[in-house]
């Protein structure tokens, strides 16, 4: 009795401590603490939270939690292991520890082991890495805590919210909170853009007011799974009434919608930089159609695209050529000058003369779907107002635009 006493107190411990590998200094998991000769450790790494596919003899077993790994190397080649010998090596350990088998005994590139603990599931396993069946240049020790994922991202159902003003970075306005340990890199908001969207069922163009974010990880060793970060966005814009569109297997993006009564609101998360198991950056863009413009004297008008050299009109345009429609139809009181702007690239005088055609020409698109011509005044300014120095491909098309300036206004 007092042997099953003493055999059960170590497993506890065992598993207490099952997560010991860290950066801060790599060392041999609790679950295996007798080493395989001739083998140094070259690696370590832990994951808050990530999926681990295990491969246990009925198949595939998909575990989440949180996860620390361990990798070996070869450093005496006299003490080559083949892979059979390492793997029931680290078999053997795991079984010491208390953990029982679910992998197949008498074969494979891995064994793996699993144990209940008073922390919860415990899964450990082996994985053979570089060599053969006759030789194991690298391998890696796992370890896994079983644990649901940790809802950080917070959203609210406030649409209004989502219409940020003013010249300071900051969060789109539905979302309350996001991951402590990423920071807000960069903003850039649009009164009037169209966005196509990539939709299993092809591609959608999108148009209304744009909200763009990206967010950089601060926090090396919490460099979190894509699954995580697409997970947690997902799970709070569902939350608050939004319906993904996009594949749920499909974790660097997610396109969702909502329909409110100020308009239909688009959010689309997309992974940055990174890989499978890593996420260093990623951006949220917020896109709502059909809502009240923002309250401004002037408001820029991206989309509204013209063959080139030419004041002819793209179809692509018409989505937010609606969005500006709409604006006029919605607000009876509402008369503007339509404004066209170019880079600098040709000559100022016919810079000029183009940007005034093209303001025509959206002019005649508004009259002939309704808008009376008299609420419209048409001029063109070339390249005398940019918005930013024409000193790149993407600056210079931030200064090809249209700009709406609303008659009267003193704001």
């Amino acid at each position: 009795m007092k042997k099953l006493q003493a055999a059960l107190s170590l497993s506890c411990v065992l598993a207490a401590s099952a997560l010991a590998a860290d950066k801060a200094g790599c060392r041999d998991p609790a679950w295996a603490p007798a080493r395989l000769p001739g083998y140094e450790i070259i690696d370590c790494e832990v994951k808050t939270w990530i999926p681990v596919d295990f491969e246990t003899a009925d198949g595939t077993k998909s575990v989440q939690g949180r996860r620390s790994t361990v990798t070996y190397e070869l450093k005496d080649e006299s003490k080559n292991a083949t892979n059979e010998k390492a793997r029931r090596f680290y078999a053997e350990q795991g079984r010491k520890s208390g953990a029982t088998l679910v992998s197949d005994p008498n074969g494979g590139w891995s064994a793996v082991l699993t144990q209940k603990s008073a922390q919860g599931e415990l899964w450990y396993s082996y994985t053979h890495g570089s060599g053969n069946d006759e030789s194991t240049g690298t391998y890696t020790l796992t370890t896994l805590q079983a644990a649901p994922l940790v809802q950080e991202v917070q959203a609210r159902p406030d649409p209004a919210a989502s219409d940020s003003e003013g010249k300071s970075c900051r969060d789109p306005g539905w979302l309350v909170k996001q991951f402590a340990y990423f920071k807000l890199d960069t903003c850039e908001a649009k009164d009037f853009d169209t966005v196509t969207l990539d939709l299993p069922d092809g591609e959608k163009p999108v148009a209304g007011r744009v909200i763009e974010n990206t967010y950089v990880l601060t926090d090396e060793a919490r460099n979190p799974a894509p699954f995580a970060v697409w997970k947690n966005y997902v799970s709070a814009l569902q939350g608050i009434g939004a319906k993904l569109l996009t594949n749920p297997d499909d974790h660097n993006k997610a396109v969702l919608s909502r329909k409110t009564p100020q308009g239909e609101y688009w959010y689309v998360y997309t992974h940055g930089s990174g890989n499978e198991e890593s996420t260093t950056s990623y951006s949220l863009l917020t896109l709502v159609s059909g809502g009240p413009p923002p309250k401004k004297c002037v408001l820029t008008v991206y989309g509204v695209n013209f063959d080139f050299d030419q004041a002819t009109l793209r179809p692509d345009s018409t989505p937010v050529l609606e969005q500006v429609r709409l604006l006029f139809a919605n607000d009876p009181a509402y008369s503007a000058e339509v404004g066209g702007h170019t880079d600098n690239q040709g000559a100022h005088d016919y810079n000029m003369k183009l940007s005034a055609r093209r303001a025509d020409a959206v002019k005649a698109w508004l009259v002939a779907k309704g808008i009376a011509a008299g609420r419209i005044t048409t001029a063109g300014y070339g390249d005398t107002r940019p918005l930013v120095p024409n000193t790149s491909d993407g600056n210079k098309a931030k200064n090809r635009r249209v700009e709406l300036r609303r008659v009267g206004c003193k704001q």
